[in-house]
Parts: C-alpha cells; sequence; structure tokens
C-alpha cells in the first residue's frame, strides 16, 4: 500500500475543494448568469495559485530539512572518521609494539640456544 506525506494530501484536498464550484457551476452552465461563471473561474484560479503558493513553500522548507539533516550527518561523520583514526593509530602502533616484542622473544631464545 502506498503512504502519502500529509502535504501531499493537503495538496490534493485544495485542488479537489478549489475545482468543485467549478464542476457545479459547469452542470448548470447553460442556466448560469455570466457573471456567476466569471466569479468561479476566478475563484478556480485563485484557488490554484493559493495552492501553487503553498506547494512551494512545502518544498522550500523540506529542502530547508533535507539540507539541515545532511549537515548534521556530515558533522556526525567527521567525527565518527576523527574517532576511528585515532583508534587506528592507536591499533596500529600496539602492533607494532607487539611486532617488536615478539622478535626480542625470539631473537633472545635462539641467542640462548646457541650460547649455552
Amino acid at each position: 500500500m502506498r503512504r502519502y506525506s500529509a502535504e501531499f494530501v493537503a495538496f490534493a484536498v485544495a485542488l479537489m475543494l478549489a475545482g468543485l464550484p467549478a464542476a457545479t457551476f459547469a452542470q448548470d452552465e447553460s442556466k448560469a448568469q455570466p457573471g456567476k461563471v466569471e466569479r468561479a473561474k476566478e475563484d478556480i484560479k485563485s484557488g490554484a495559485r493559493q495552492a501553487g503558493r503553498e506547494v512551494k513553500e512545502t518544498a522550500k522548507t523540506a529542502g530547508h530539512e533535507v539540507k539541515e539533516g545532511a549537515k548534521t550527518a556530515g558533522h556526525e561523520v567527521k567525527e565518527g572518521a576523527k574517532e576511528v583514526g585515532a583508534g587506528a593509530k592507536r591499533g596500529w602502533h600496539e602492533l607494532k609494539h607487539g611486532a617488536a616484542e615478539s622478535w626480542r622473544s625470539v631473537k633472545n631464545f635462539f641467542s640462548r640456544l646457541w650460547n649455552s
């Protein structure tokens, strides 16, 4: 089942409600007075303009939220990389130290073996 955002649903409802007077007037157009038809057309136009403004504002807000989320994610990744880098340096240092100690141990073993 497809899920729609609240902004999309609000936009769709606004468009349907904006078109509702036009549908009503279209049925009675042959009987309607010219002034009422023109007013209905203007209502539809103003409703569409308002819906367009709301969509523009929603898109602006969504863009801002995405931008801020990306900034936050970037900072988190940067901090994580710093922590991993420090841990990697420490791990490499411990590996080198351990290898040096192992080499000394092997060297001492064979030195004692042949010197005895």
